[in-house]
């Protein structure tokens, strides 16, 4: 993958990791700790762009590079904000553009609802998420989670799939 000087220094600070993977608030705090922090000038460069302006309380930690190929590299960033914590998987073009974004995990609080999901992104780049949510931390019923897929395709486009596994 033939990369600008840009995108080839953005993606040094995402580490190969092996697949599979999980990212659950767990792995969260082994990236933060282990991870090196992206310059303010790559968030700016790269994903603001991506996830438009992002206030004082917003923090982007740089997670895994999973997947590099002649077309695109795909990351995986957690973005943390109040309230609300992401898993993000973003493909990227060689010119440095953004092919395809999502939220592939979370935790977030609204209404008095706790929602959290959690994922697993296997060898051949399917994404498994199982989400839940709980009204307080007595009162979770594991009947209503929810399974979803997702599939990074050759292009770097992410495919939606649910838990049919049929396209949407």
């Amino acid at each position: 993958m033939k990369k600008t000087k840009e995108l080839n220094h953005f993606l040094k600070f995402f580490p190969e990791i092996e697949l599979p993977a999980n990212f659950t608030e767990e792995t969260a705090q082994i990236f933060s700790a282990e991870n090196e922090a992206l310059p303010q000038s790559l968030i700016e460069f790269f994903v603001t762009k991506w996830e438009g302006e992002l206030d004082e309380f917003t923090e982007i930690i740089p997670c895994a590079k999973i997947a590099e190929s002649d077309e695109y590299a795909a990351i995986v960033y957690y973005k943390i904000s109040l309230l609300k914590h992401e898993f993000i998987l973003a493909t990227i073009g060689t010119d440095a553009h953004l092919i395809d974004k999502k939220t592939i995990a979370a935790f977030m609080a609204e209404d008095q609802v706790l929602r959290q999901s959690v994922a697993r992104i296997d060898e051949d780049l399917i994404i498994y998420i199982m989400a839940g949510h709980a009204v307080s931390e007595f009162q979770f019923d594991p009947s209503q989670n929810q399974s979803f897929s997702m599939e990074i395709k050759p292009s770097g486009n992410i495919e939606f799939y649910n838990n049919k596994y049929e396209v949407e």
